[in-house]
């Protein structure tokens, strides 16, 4: 058994990836559009990183049950 205790958290490994692919990925592409101005790419950059906490969280809890 140690050498699953020296493999990565797969779980949480897979989480994180979801998370910064599926809500940091618009972000960028958010912040990289030129037709927006500043306060609509600074609302929709709060919304991303908003939706990307609050899943990340949840799939926590969701973990944890």
């Amino acid at each position: 058994m140690i050498v699953m205790e020296l493999l990565p958290n797969f779980n949480e490994l897979f989480v994180a990836f979801g998370v910064l692919y599926f809500w940091y990925a618009p972000l960028i592409l958010i912040f990289s559009r030129p037709g927006l101005n500043f306060a609509q790419r600074l609302r929709w950059g709060i919304v991303c990183l908003a939706l990307s906490w609050l899943s990340y969280f949840w799939l926590k809890q969701q973990q944890k049950s």
